[in-house]
């Protein structure tokens, strides 16, 4: 079955369990201008980064590059946000995001490193990241960071060696459920259902006590410079975002858990975590 097509199904799912009180947002960026996103149908970047919309085989993609580099989040590039905050302590418990990604040059980037994660737009809090990097031969590399039970930041290796000149998905879904360490997060990438992990709410009360961790949007975030980039890195071709509310804890937790992941007919078996 086509993995994109799973995702919509369990998307639908959820959105099936409650379906007076969901959003949704979705962008093939069709319809958007070239040059950089920022203003652009409320998409957002203040910093100095490599980024812009351009073409790729005839269809408006986002590109960008850590060229330019930051520890910070608010100047990053982020997507329109959904009406309204999803986490804990809000109406809505269940955040969904999927998007696809290509290399810009169809071959090795020595350096390139972007994350991608669920994100409250325009402040410090964000989930869980995607972290995808190039050491320059053999393919895309794909982390995944969540947290430990003490807050502590761990980096799991969720693909490796993924084609240069091939369109890829990657898709996490998490369940916000009350108290600390026990959300629920599941990940797809090209429509192997990789596992699931924590987000990042053992973190904040340890680490950032008061931050807001709920979120509305995607950040795309460079966090180390790399040189030889400039109008490369990875072409984007298509965002989603999901909010929606859940039953809890137990419908909830199984929906995360993947159980509607068996209708996944992987193509190949993704590497052993590793965390660091």
């Amino acid at each position: 079955m086509n993995h994109v097509r799973v995702v919509h199904l369990l998307v639908s799912a959820a959105l099936a369990l409650t379906p007076g009180l969901a959003s949704t947002y979705t962008t093939n960026f069709s319809g958007f201008s070239s040059g950089s996103i920022n203003g652009q149908n409320g998409w957002s970047v203040t910093g100095p980064f490599d980024q812009s919309i351009t073409t790729f085989s005839g269809s408006n993609v986002f590109q960008m590059s850590n060229e330019t580099a930051s520890t910070t989040f608010a100047d990053m590039p982020y997507s329109a946000a959904l009406p309204a905050l999803a986490g804990e302590g809000t109406p809505y418990n269940f955040f969904s995001t999927t998007f696809t990604f290509h290399s810009a040059t169809g071959a090795g980037q020595n350096g390139l490193d972007l994350q991608v994660g669920p994100y409250n737009a325009g402040e410090t809090g964000r989930q869980n990241l995607f972290e995808i990097t190039d050491t320059g031969s053999g393919g895309l590399d794909v982390g995944f960071w969540d947290t430990d039970g003490s807050g502590n930041f761990n980096e799991h290796s969720i693909g490796s060696g993924l084609s240069y000149t091939d369109w890829h998905t990657a898709t996490m879904n998490i369940v916000f459920n009350p108290g600390p360490g026990n959300d629920v997060v599941t990940v797809w990438l090209d429509g192997n259902l990789i596992g699931t992990f924590n987000s990042f709410d053992s973190y904040y009360p340890l680490f950032e006590p008061g931050t807001d961790s709920t979120v509305d949007s995607v950040l795309f975030r460079a966090r180390n410079a790399g040189t030889g980039l400039t109008g490369n890195g990875l072409y984007f071709g298509s965002l989603s975002l999901t909010e929606t509310s859940v039953p809890e804890p137990a419908s909830a937790t199984m929906l995360a858990a993947g159980l509607f992941g068996l209708l996944l007919v992987p193509r190949r078996r993704p590497p052993a975590s590793r965390e660091s």
